[in-house]
């Protein structure tokens, strides 16, 4: 059953649907709900709509438990592309910023696009539509994602959202924004000033922690520290496995996860 969200007049799509029987016209379906959100030219905007696609995914199918902690994931990269966009003018740091913000928008743009439409088919037609439809010419369902969505139908709901987090920072994020030698460098020293024993004055031009807090909100929450090299996808990963953790403590209070996904769909509107 998914999550009931005040004020918002969500309504749980019932038991999914039957597996199609015409897998182009299905997937053409799946693409019409993704480029609508694509079509956007502006990151910030368009990062409303895709974390409120993520957190809509996961009220109408809680075991997409990826999907509940991404659509916060997203939120804070939001903030991050916020930041990062006001001090692009600044004398000093404003060209890394300018890195750091066109990064954020592309590793943004760049999961949503290609596990989004994956996750939806799959909560939509369930296993049998992903064995189905999931080698349709133009639409082949990754692998790694395939086994994700067994372990999930499995009842592993962990191991099968761990499996989605393996792939979008090895496969996804790896290959279309860290292997840029610029973004690497640009969040490499972030890193190193921000952790530095100057980090007090870097801060002024914008070094930070490369760490997010679980919030809906640009400003709340406790940030979840980072351990390791943000330019290192196994240690991003890991770092995903701490964020999970403490979604599970936080999420421990029956209000606390229906309030923020409501407040993350909320703000698309």
């Amino acid at each position: 059953m998914g999550i009931t969200i005040k004020g918002s007049n969500l309504k749980k799509e019932s038991g999914g649907s039957a597996p199609p029987v015409d897998c182009a016209a299905a997937w053409k379906q799946i693409d019409k709900e993704k480029n609508e959100i694509l079509k956007n030219p502006d990151p910030i905007e368009r990062n409303k709509h895709v974390t409120a696609a993520y957190a809509k995914l996961y009220n109408d199918k809680p075991e997409m438990k990826w999907s509940g902690l991404a659509a916060i994931v997203s939120r804070q990269a939001g903030c991050a592309m916020e930041e990062a966009k006001s001090r692009t003018g600044q004398w000093i740091g404003g060209s890394d910023a300018k890195t750091a913000y066109d990064a954020l928008a592309k590793a943004n743009k760049s999961i949503f696009e290609d596990i989004y439409p994956n996750m939806r088919f799959y909560t939509k037609y369930g296993l049998e539509g992903i064995k189905r439809c999931g080698n349709t010419p133009g639409h082949e369902v990754p692998e790694d994602l395939k086994e994700a969505f067994e372990k999930i139908d499995q009842g592993k709901i962990r191991e099968g959202s761990d499996d989605i987090a393996n792939y979008e920072q090895t496969k996804v994020v790896q290959a279309k924004v860290y292997s840029d030698p610029k973004v690497k460098e640009t969040f490499g020293k972030n890193q190193y000033w921000a952790n530095s024993r100057v980090s007090g004055i870097a801060g002024w031009f914008g070094a930070r922690k490369p760490e997010i807090p679980l919030s809906a909100d640009c400003k709340g929450g406790k940030p979840v520290p980072f351990v390791g090299d943000i330019n290192n996808p196994l240690d991003r990963v890991k770092y995903y496995h701490s964020l999970m953790k403490e979604l599970d403590t936080l999420a421990k209070s029956p209000k606390w996860l229906p309030d923020t996904m409501g407040k993350l769909i909320l703000r698309a509107r």
